[in-house]
């Protein structure tokens, strides 16, 4: 026969197993936790989608400005009678190997070729066209320098910079 000592563990030990589960206080402390957790990698992942956002505005505004600077890197190589006054201006004029004259400029915060913007609407380039070695019997060098900066973010300005001979090199039309 059972002892009272040994019914009452008895009893204690087939009712604590048949109601298994957490606490309230160990509810709490889990959601804490979790949603501690949830906020730090949510805000990691807000913060990446901006740094995203940001490199590709910089990106595509460097891009964009890297294309019209080699399309007249290009033009220069093949062009004579290149004109800037006073060795550096916001202008560039020059012939082009087909005989036409070209004048490109930085104008109204983008470049522009013969009056006819080349950049993208929502950037602003500034910069200028500098000309050396030109004494008329040597090959002239011009270097391009222009700054690129998108205004609709606080993107700091980058310089893009080339330097290009001309060939000289006469074409028959």
């Amino acid at each position: 026969m059972m002892s009272m000592n040994q019914q009452i563990i008895t009893d204690r030990q087939t009712n604590s197993s048949s109601q298994s589960g957490f606490t309230l206080m160990e509810t709490m402390v889990a959601l804490g936790v979790f949603s501690v957790i949830v906020t730090i990698v949510g805000s990691i992942f807000v913060s990446s989608l901006r740094s995203a956002r940001f490199v590709s505005i910089q990106s595509a505004a460097i891009d964009n400005t890297a294309l019209v600077v080699e399309q007249i890197t290009r033009e220069v190589r093949t062009g004579v009678s290149f004109t800037i006054p006073n060795g550096q201006s916001q202008t560039l004029s020059f012939v082009n190997y087909k005989g036409q004259n070209v004048s490109y400029s930085f104008a109204d915060g983008r470049i522009a070729k013969n009056g006819s913007p080349l950049t993208a609407e929502g950037i602003t380039v500034n910069g200028m066209f500098y000309i050396t070695d030109f004494s008329g019997a040597t090959t002239p060098r011009i270097t391009i320098v222009a700054g690129v900066k998108d205004p609709r973010k606080d993107i700091p300005l980058i310089n893009i910079q080339t330097t290009v001979g001309a060939r000289l090199i006469y074409y028959k039309t």
